[in-house]
């Protein structure tokens, strides 16, 4: 039985590797459910409902067709970084098992965040996704 401030929420807890892939893949698969649901608000109509789930699984994706531009290199290693660090979480059991490493690590990996967000930054404008309600 789980007592203290992450009784509920299960954080910090030793889980086994088969538990913690099952979370990592529930959390990606609620990912992809909620990121749906956005495109549910941006699509104007049923029919660009439709072309984008077509575009999505694959069924009516050739390059040419998609008109997404390439994600920056930044994207990719930050997702590289927070997949290693969700599993590092994990498996120590404490969700702060960084604190007790030594500063000059824990500044390079403050410097190595603050960098993947400045690489990744973009100085282009998007809209609002709730510019047309």
């Amino acid at each position: 039985m789980l007592v203290g401030p992450h009784a509920q929420t299960g954080e910090g807890v030793k889980r086994s590797l088969f538990a913690t892939l099952r979370r990592i893949v529930s959390i990606a698969l609620f990912f992809q459910v909620v990121c749906y649901g956005w495109l549910l608000f941006r699509a104007n109509s049923f029919d660009q409902i439709t072309d984008f789930t077509g575009r999505l699984i694959g069924v009516l994706a050739s390059p040419s067709m998609l008109s997404m531009p390439s994600p920056p290199v930044a994207v990719f290693l930050g997702i590289a970084f927070l997949f290693v660090w969700d599993v590092l979480t994990e498996r120590s059991g404490d969700v702060q098992f960084y604190a007790l490493w030594p500063a000059l690590i824990r500044a390079s990996l403050y410097a190595g965040m603050i960098y993947l967000l400045a690489f990744g930054a973009t100085t282009e404008t998007s809209a609002f996704i709730y510019f047309q309600f």
